[in-house]
This record gives C-alpha cells, structure tokens and sequence, in this order.
C-alpha cells in the first residue's frame, strides 16, 4: 500500500488480530485522534485490526518482516529470525530512511527489528511490554534474564509497561528506571452492547444451567485453565447445574507453548473428573461483552498476567471476579476481585464458592471495582501520558539554564 503522506510516528506491529495489545494500541489512538492521523501502522498480514486502524485515520502496510521473535526454538522460527533481522532489516531501515518519521514504537516486546532499525537510523524507539513472559521463562536463570532485558533496552528510548507489575519487573531485572514508564490499557467507560442475533446460541446455552462462570484467554498453560479445572468439582458439588465456559483459541503446536498438547491432556482431565456436562469449548469470541454481562462469576486462573483486561471488562459489566494474585490482576481489578494465593486450586475453589454464596458482599466487590477501572483506566488519560512521552522524545531538549 502507498503512503500518501509522511507519517510522525510509526507502529510496528505484530498481532494478527484484534486481541489485547491491537485493542491497546486502538484505544489509545482513538483517544488521541491527530496522532492516529500522523501515524502509520505496520501489520504483518492483512486483519480485522487493519480495518480498526484505517476508521482510525491512520496509514497501515503490510510488511511481512512484523512477525513475532517466538522463544520456541524450531526450524521454521530460526528461518525467519535469521531472514526477518537480515535481509528483513535492510528493508525495514529502507522503508523507515524513507519514511522519515519522528519517532518508532513497537507494540510488542516480542519484536526486535523496530527497534534495531530505529537506532541505525538514530530515531527514538519506544517499546511496550504487553507480558512478564520474559520473566516466566527466563527468571530460573537470571543472568540470562538480564542479558535479554539489556540487549532489548539498548536500543530503546523508553521502556512502556502495560501494568506497574511489568515496569517493577523490569526494573528489578536491570533495565534502567529512568527508561520506564507505565501505561495501562485504556478502557471505554462502557462496553458495547452486542446485536442478539449474533449470539442467538447464548440463549439455548444457558437455560438449562446455573450458575454460569466464564473465563476468557488463549488456551495455555500460561492462561491456567487446567488449574481452574483442578478447582471446578468442589464447586460443582454444591451447583451441580453449573456451567463453565472457556472463551478462546487454542493456537498452534508450535508456538511458545504447545497449546495443542494442552488442551488433549485438559480434555483428557476433564473426563477423568466427571466434568463433561459442567464444562463448555467456545472458541475465540467477538460477544464478550454479552459473555460477561450475562455470567454468575468471572474467573482468572492465570498462572501469570501483566494485567488483565478482561478482568476490568468484567468489572464494567458488573460481573464478580475471582483470580489469582498473580502480576498485574490485583492491580487491575482493585478491590472488585476476589484472590486467591498463586496456583493454590483448593483456595480458589472457596473464592469461587464464597462469591456464588454471598452475592451481596460481591455486589458490593463488583461496584468498587468498576468504580477503580474508571478512575485508573481512563482512555483519555492514557492517550495524554502517551503523547507526553511521544512528546519528550520528539521536542529537542531543553538546556537547564532556559527552563521556567
């Protein structure tokens, strides 16, 4: 695709659809309308995210060299990395010199070549941190850790952190505090309301059960489902019409973790505990919101999460939520979720429990907790923290002596 206009800022962007960090960087851009018009994203593959940022005002390409640096060591991966940040880069620096633009931001910290080009061309680079994968993989081994955090840190100007979780790991693990910075999702004050008829299955779903608990997230297991799993019978015991619902797509053999294998042994699990008629597959979704409007109880077994957006989406829909006091949750959801220790199954079962039970007092959780997502996740404050850090690395620095 031609650019017809030389963009201030350009997105480099790996995700392939419209999940949490194409819907952070959305966000922001909407909130901030004259920058999406001076920006250009880069995609690797034509989306639905496409169709997002060009409504937005910006420019978008597609550049096949976007696609993401994956931990797991295969053929096919090496192969890229090797092209992408080779041959891959000369293209990439050539675009960028053409390009001209002020300032380079990877939305991702699973993509590198934003930022190698960016310093080759000396134009600041900012890159945000949707994940503490690096620190789940690598925090067994943390002079690895530091290693990795530096070589990406070299090249950036700022380090963005979805959550205060994220930039406090960072900083433990070596990058400098002077790079960070946090900037959390940004959420509209209200969730779209979904047209019915395209979730007429929702209805026939759900009659027959209830409660009805939902959790939403790639199946992983990062994401924990096998842990909620561990922790339904206890629960069911006492709703034995429940219904539990994991809302997600499975991913590949190949990524960072086999997900294939997960959900056969998750399947597997399942049988073995009798929770065939408790337990519901939906697939990935796009009717969240009525997901969530609808359900009894949000649960959040992650064994890791840098913050967790749709625990503040359950939050907006007035929905209780349960989860694990794991990276950026508690943080998210303030005082509107229910947590329990890291991976403790038996403990969860009893939040869970203690929430279907004592619904006044989660009510009252829930109505605290979509009062903090609005005062903490409000997409216009987002926005301006973001063009002020854009704004500090474009402006030319001002001497000491003439400051006011």
């Amino acid at each position: 695709m031609a650019v017809e206009r030389s963009p201030e800022v350009v997105f480099f962007n790996p995700w392939d659809r419209l999940i949490g960090p194409n819907r952070y960087l959305v966000e922001i851009l909407r909130h901030a309308p004259e920058l999406a018009r001076r920006s250009l994203v880069a995609l690797p593959i034509g989306t639905d995210a496409r169709d997002e940022y060009l409504d937005l005002g910006c420019a978008v390409v597609t550049w096949p060299e976007m696609a993401l640096v994956h931990p797991r060591i295969t053929p096919r991966h090496l192969t890229h990395l090797l092209g992408a940040h080779t041959f891959g880069l000369a293209r990439v620096r050539r675009r960028l010199r053409k390009l001209a633009p002020r300032v380079v931001v990877s939305n991702s910290e699973s993509l590198w070549l934003g930022g190698m080009a960016a310093r080759s061309l000396n134009i600041p680079h900012v890159q945000i941190f949707h994940t503490l994968t690096f620190e789940d993989r690598l925090g067994h081994r943390p002079k690895l850790l530091a290693t990795y955090l530096r070589f990406i840190a070299s090249w950036n100007r700022r380090v963005v952190g979805v959550s205060h979780a994220v930039e406090q790991a960072l900083e433990r693990h070596g990058v400098a505090a002077a790079k960070l910075a946090t900037l959390p999702n940004p959420l509209p004050r209200e969730l779209p309301a979904d047209d019915p008829q395209r979730v007429p299955e929702l209805d026939s779903l759900i009659t027959n059960h209830k409660p009805l608990l939902l959790c939403a997230g790639r199946i992983s297991p990062m994401k924990g489902q096998d842990l909620l799993v561990e922790a339904l019978p206890r629960v069911v015991e006492q709703f034995p019409q429940l219904l539990c619902c994991f809302a997600g797509r499975v991913g590949s053999a190949d990524g960072a973790e086999d997900t294939v294998g997960f959900m056969r042994r998750l399947r597997q699990r399942i049988d073995e505990l009798g929770l065939g008629a408790s337990i519901r597959f939906l697939g990935e979704c796009d009717y969240l919101p009525d997901l969530l409007r609808r359900a009894d109880l949000y649960i959040q077994p992650s064994r890791t999460e840098s913050f967790g957006r749709v625990v503040a989406e359950a939050l907006l829909c007035e929905t209780p939520v349960v989860a694990f006091a794991v990276g950026g949750v508690q943080e998210t959801a303030g005082p509107g979720g229910l947590f329990a220790p890291e991976g403790n199954v038996d403990a969860l079962s009893a939040a869970m429990l203690e929430s279907l039970t004592q619904t006044e007092r989660a009510h009252s959780r829930t109505v605290a907790g979509r009062r903090h997502v609005l005062d903490h996740f409000n997409g216009d404050h987002v926005a301006q923290q973001f063009l002020a850090i854009l704004d500090e690395l474009i402006s030319p620095a001002v001497p000491a002596g003439d400051r006011t």
